[in-house]
């Protein structure tokens, strides 16, 4: 961490239409604040916002755009593409931004977020208000039952946030001092939860399993625990890097990094289920 990269240790701004059928409407009004913005050639409701590293961020009207990493967006495009309708797991929804998309993505869905903490959960009203398609539920998703089983699910599981260096310098200091006991915790803690969600899917649903993370602790090697039930499925064409070479499923999964996506660092698997 300390040898970090130059790319690795500052930050990328991204912004995305609340609505992504209205992202003209958020250009418009960036342009009208006289923001520098580059809209992504890839996802077109996604924004790259030019801020000095020492300004704040600009406040923008919530019904026009939320800031939000393109990695962790393309997080809910890859389950999206995956499912049209039906009941999505949020194993671990809050703050709801990856909730928030996916309902806009996919009118016919319902969501049950699930978040084991009160206070973060209530912070996902701020982005998903009154909508029905969103159901909060404060549980912990390692012993979540499903009445009738899921159609899909997102596990964006708690981590160390290693993939999030450039945005937090306060973070650095804390990886510097990561114990590899707090890191199997960690690694636990995801593993439970993705077996937790494969017992509530229904035979040949979809979950993608996700962490803003560097470590293979946190990402090839809690989707090698399953590969038993699962099959990987094909990642869309987004250009983002494999996983770690030295996994030989590591073709099948998808990761990004700062220095190459301008974004935070993230690890995605997308997954079907088989048994």
């Amino acid at each position: 961490m300390r040898s970090s990269p130059a790319a690795f240790v500052r930050r990328f701004v991204w912004i995305r239409s609340t609505n992504p059928e209205r992202s003209d409407a958020l250009e418009q009004y960036l342009r009208a604040r006289g923001l520098r913005a580059r809209r992504d050639p890839e996802v077109g409701y996604l924004f790259e916002l030019d801020v000095p590293e020492d300004e704040p961020l600009p406040e923008i009207p919530r019904e026009l755009g939320i800031y939000q990493d393109k990695a962790s967006a393309l997080v809910a495009e890859a389950l999206a593409e995956k499912i049209e309708e039906g009941v999505i797991v949020d194993a671990a929804a809050a703050p709801c931004l990856k909730t928030q998309l996916l309902t806009a993505l996919r009118k016919g869905v319902t969501i049950l977020a699930i978040d084991v903490s009160s206070r973060r959960l209530a912070r996902c009203k701020e982005f998903v208000g009154d909508s029905t398609a969103v159901h909060l539920i404060q549980a912990d998703s390692r012993f979540f039952h499903v009445p009738g089983g899921a159609s899909a699910a997102l596990v964006d599981a708690p981590c160390t946030n290693s993939g999030a260096i450039g945005g937090d310098p306060g973070l650095r200091l804390a990886l510097w001092g990561l114990t590899s006991r707090a890191l199997e915790s960690f690694q636990e803690t995801q593993a439970q939860m993705l077996a937790s969600v494969l017992e509530n899917l229904n035979p040949r649903g979809f979950v993608v399993y996700s962490t803003c993370s560097l470590l293979p602790e946190e990402g090839e090697e809690v989707v090698q625990k399953v590969l038993g039930r699962v099959v990987l499925a094909s990642p869309r064409g987004f250009k983002l890097s494999p996983g770690y070479s030295r996994y030989s499923f590591g073709c099948c999964v998808s990761r990004s990094f700062p220095h190459l996506h301008r974004t935070e660092g993230f690890f995605i698997a997308v997954m079907q289920k088989v048994r």
